[in-house]
């Protein structure tokens, strides 16, 4: 099964070198000139997270995480949307010590980015800046804690967003790309369950959604904070698909009564199909 699971890498691999867009090396263009790619990824996560209601020590392992987005781009704007799940199921108190106990770890973040060009002197620069509207629900499975043993929290915020990138232009010619974009919230809503108990799920009474809900409130930067860090490298390919390798930090704390820390490293193949 897993190595099934794996397997399509080498067919995504050569869907993305053989499928012809067309001859120039831009590819396809929409009808108002933007070039338009779907992206997929893959790759292995990192979580860390310390959680005040499971313990005051601080839980790390490894995972996989995979993506889906897309990107709209012209020579002033840049428009992406992006979805990433991740899940690490084994986390430890210590990676070298294995019959410490574990809690599972799930993740699924959403961002959507508005930015505009500035330009700049060098013209191999490309510095773009703007919105961004992202959300992130995480949870977390600590069956040996009697008392907190389903951690979960939801947020969604708007923010700062900005992407600078280098154009390289390789020795057959083709094109590069070295890319580094961040995103900082500035107003954030975030909920937290009262009740943590794995024995509210028998509770017939028990509504976990309006639990959840219930317990949500509107923070500026300082209560609650998520920083998003992504560094590429792509390479463009004949027919205006790309492969790029990535690195992604992502960092949120919640200062409630029961604060969470958290931050994921994702290292990551991507392709990008031109359409």
């Amino acid at each position: 099964m897993r190595r099934s699971k794996w397997g399509i890498i080498p067919l995504l691999c050569l869907l993305c070198s053989t499928a012809t867009a067309q001859d120039e090396e831009e590819g396809i263009l929409s009808s108002m000139g933007f070039t338009r790619h779907l992206i997929l990824s893959a790759g292995g996560a990192y979580h860390e997270v310390l959680d005040k209601s499971i313990s005051s020590t601080r839980y790390q392992g490894i995972g996989w995480a995979a993506s889906i987005g897309t990107i709209k781009k012209n020579e002033n704007h840049w428009s992406e949307v992006y979805l990433q799940y991740s899940h690490a199921p084994k986390l430890t108190k210590d990676l070298l010590e294995p019959t410490d106990p574990r809690i599972s770890s799930y993740r699924a973040a959403f961002d959507y980015k508005q930015l505009i060009r500035k330009r700049l002197r060098n013209e191999r620069l490309d510095f773009r800046y703007g919105g961004m509207l992202s959300s992130n629900y995480n949870w977390r499975h600590a069956d040996h804690v009697a008392n907190s043993g389903y951690a979960r929290e939801f947020s969604i915020n708007l923010g700062l967003a900005a992407r600078l990138s280098k154009e390289i232009e390789l020795a057959d010619h083709r094109l590069a790309h070295l890319s580094w974009a961040a995103g900082v919230p500035l107003v954030g809503y975030y909920a937290r369950p009262d009740y943590l108990n794995n024995i509210n799920k028998i509770d017939p009474g028990d509504k976990p959604g309006a639990d959840f809900m219930a317990n949500g409130t509107t923070k500026f930067i300082g209560k609650y904070l998520r920083v998003n860090s992504r560094l590429t490298y792509d390479y463009t390919l004949h027919n205006g698909n790309a492969i790029a390798l990535g690195y992604t930090w992502d960092y949120y704390n919640i200062n409630s009564d029961a604060p969470v820390w958290f931050a994921e490293h994702t290292l990551s193949l991507t392709f990008m199909f031109n359409y």
